[in-house]
């Protein structure tokens, strides 16, 4: 059963703890990681320091926080598992599944994130490691327990239903999401990136051995 979609709360029905997450996010995606401190975050949030750190010991833990908010918001736990339960035929999952990996990266703010992750990484190798666990991981892991049923069930023929699904990842991200990181992303209307990925994903099964209908 699909829960209920978060909907947007006034500032004055905000938690203190949510108002500095907000505050966090607004600042670490504006001004970069580095270069945003607590005091600054705390001035945005309009709380005071010590209220700050009474919810936060560091910034890694804002940052932490910004990530679980934003992938959740993107519905990101919740997608990835109905997409990768459903009963439907292999090319229709994987094909759901590619608009929601490519939707959400493509989406200004994750481009944004992606950005300031990349640019601070190298300093706070934490911020990779936060990034990695709440975004491409956690699809990875969806789809590669997906590939496995499928391999259960004779449908592909694959050794390795992670490093497939890996593969897959890449094929989607390497396609589109590196060139928009740089600016030079072609305008995509949607009938045009929905027979972009239909192409993909027959070429994935297609090398997974999958006998399409």
């Amino acid at each position: 059963m699909r829960k209920a979609t978060p909907t947007k709360r006034s500032a004055t029905s905000l938690t203190k703890s949510e108002m500095i997450v907000n505050a966090a996010r607004k600042l670490f995606l504006e001004d970069g990681f580095g270069t945003t401190s607590m005091d600054a975050i705390a001035n945005h949030a309009g709380v005071s320091k010590p209220t700050l750190y009474s919810h936060f010991q560091n910034k890694e833990g804002l940052f932490s926080e910004v990530m679980i908010m934003m992938c959740n918001e993107a519905g990101g736990p919740i997608m990835i598992e109905e997409i990768f339960a459903s009963t439907r035929p292999p090319k229709l999952v994987l094909k759901q599944a590619a608009h929601f990996l490519l939707n959400r990266a493509l989406h200004p703010t994750g481009i944004a994130l992606f950005r300031t992750v990349l640019a601070e990484a190298p300093k706070f190798p934490e911020l990779g490691k936060v990034f990695w666990e709440t975004g491409p991981q956690r699809f990875t892991e969806g789809l590669g327990q997906y590939l496995a049923l499928l391999k259960r069930a004779s449908q592909v023929r694959i050794s390795d239903p992670l490093g497939a699904a890996e593969q897959f990842r890449a094929m989607i991200v390497g396609t589109y999401v590196l060139p928009a990181l740089v600016g030079v992303a072609p305008a995509l209307s949607e009938k045009e990136r929905d027979r972009r990925l239909t192409h993909t994903v027959s070429a994935f099964l297609k090398i997974l051995g999958h006998k399409q209908r």
